[in-house]
């Protein structure tokens, strides 16, 4: 075995073996990323009702991952509001950042929220969730909210793949993830679990999408900039 090789097999074990440091994403934009009729931002302290609010809809309640506990105070709100800030300006994850709707020169108004966060037993990957306020569906949001979240993604270094996970049940965010470019790769057998009136568990079949982002550069629209 030449010593070009043997470095290589050498190089390919310690991945295999030593487990990954979550990916670390450039600080978060300042002035936010932009996408049309919305922007990604860092969370605000006046964010905090909002986000609660968002917390307690019904959306989020089904699709809440059964060993997720929600916020239930309004402090715990602006305490997570000022965790999010913290981890976006690290570019630690996980971390969520909020969409405001904007537009008309109006202020900029709470509308939702991405989360990024290290794949599951992914290698330079991360998956994204997206979640909007009841009154804020219907706007046109969804799809350029994830449009400006991948334009900022795609663009870091080192960064290979972005997934998307969600249960077999939610047509919504399927839909979403295919019209954005993460096809479905695949499923997952009662990989999501989610909780049911009765408080009880349900494992229900995960749906898989990813794109890589060498394809999502070429593809996506033009960011927007203004």
């Amino acid at each position: 075995m030449s010593g070009r090789l043997r470095s290589a097999v050498g190089r390919a074990l310690r991945r295999r073996l030593v487990p990954e440091p979550d990916p670390v994403l450039p600080p978060f934009p300042s002035e936010g990323v932009l996408g049309r009729g919305c922007m990604l931002a860092c969370y605000r302290d006046e964010d905090a009702p909002a986000r609660l609010e968002l917390e307690h809809s019904e959306g989020m309640l089904m699709w809440r991952s059964a060993f997720a506990d929600p916020m239930m105070t309004p402090e715990q709100a602006l305490s997570w509001c000022r965790s999010q800030q913290a981890q976006a300006r690290s570019g630690r994850l996980p971390a969520s950042y909020a969409i405001l709707s904007r537009g008309n020169h109006a202020p900029p108004v709470y509308a939702g929220d991405i989360t990024v966060r290290q794949a599951v037993g992914g290698f330079a990957a991360v998956e994204v969730s997206i979640a909007l306020l009841p009154r804020m569906r219907g706007r046109q949001l969804a799809i350029p909210a994830s449009y400006a979240v991948l334009h900022w993604l795609t663009a870091v270094e080192g960064l290979h793949r972005i997934e998307v996970a969600h249960s077999v049940k939610n047509r919504v965010v399927c839909v979403l993830a295919d019209t954005v470019g993460l096809p479905r790769e695949g499923t997952k057998r009662q990989a999501f679990p989610v909780k049911n009136a009765n408080g009880d568990i349900e494992w229900h079949d995960a749906c898989s999408h990813a794109g890589l982002t060498a394809e999502l550069r070429r593809s996506l629209p033009a960011a927007v900039t203004d």
